[in-house]
């Protein structure tokens, strides 16, 4: 059947979008420095903007455990090496990438931007003022919005899959160790677990072996 089958052909009919990648543009209103691996404030900085939404979702979300329907990068820019930090000098434009898998998370997440205001937020001490979301317009290839029987239509058998990691990754093995190397069975059991958790399409229990 379809659910069970990457490669099959799904209906062409146009669905609503269900996952969403945008990029946060933010300006530094003052210099300063960063830890190099700030995935933590960023994830803090989500928090807190979804928080000014819906307190409750940011609470759930925040305590939830095992596959989460979001990710947040760390910062990225042009970013000056400064020891074992990241050296940001004031008015320097630095992104955030978020991804969401659920349609909810995704319009809370919007929703705590616009209620912030033009209030400044902050990573790693550093006060910066978002300078725009952008959803999708076109300007960076990180920022699109699909659906999961869109990405099954567009499927077809491959015999080499090229991945790009736009920035560092690392994968939690057994539960208690982190892996920096891409092995195949952490990363398409990563794609693969997320895709379980949240496609309403589910994938065939067999495909792991392949």
């Amino acid at each position: 059947m379809l659910e069970a089958i990457p490669g099959s052909r799904a209906s062409p009919e146009a669905q609503a979008p269900e996952l969403f990648s945008v990029v946060l543009r933010l300006r530094a209103l003052e210099g300063g420095t960063v830890t190099a691996a700030s995935g933590y404030q960023t994830y803090a900085l989500f928090l807190r903007l979804l928080d000014r939404s819906e307190p409750r979702l940011a609470d759930e979300m925040h305590a939830l455990d095992g596959a989460k329907p979001f990710t947040v990068s760390a910062l990225t820019g042009r970013l000056e090496r400064a020891g074992n930090r990241l050296r940001v000098p004031r008015d320097t434009i630095c992104a955030i990438r978020l991804t969401f898998m659920k349609a909810d998370i995704f319009a809370h997440f919007l929703d705590g931007i616009l209620c912030w205001g033009e209030d400044s937020v902050e990573v790693d001490g550093i006060p910066f003022r978002v300078q725009e979301v952008d959803p999708g317009s076109g300007k960076d290839r990180l920022a699109r919005f699909k659906d999961y029987r869109g990405i099954l239509a567009a499927a077809s058998p491959q015999r080499t899959i090229a991945l790009e990691f736009a920035s560092p990754t690392v994968f939690r093995s057994g539960g208690r160790r982190n892996v920096v190397f891409p092995d195949p069975q952490l990363v398409f059991g990563s794609l693969l677990a997320r895709w379980q958790a949240f496609s309403p399409l589910k994938m065939d229990d067999s495909l792991p072996r392949w």
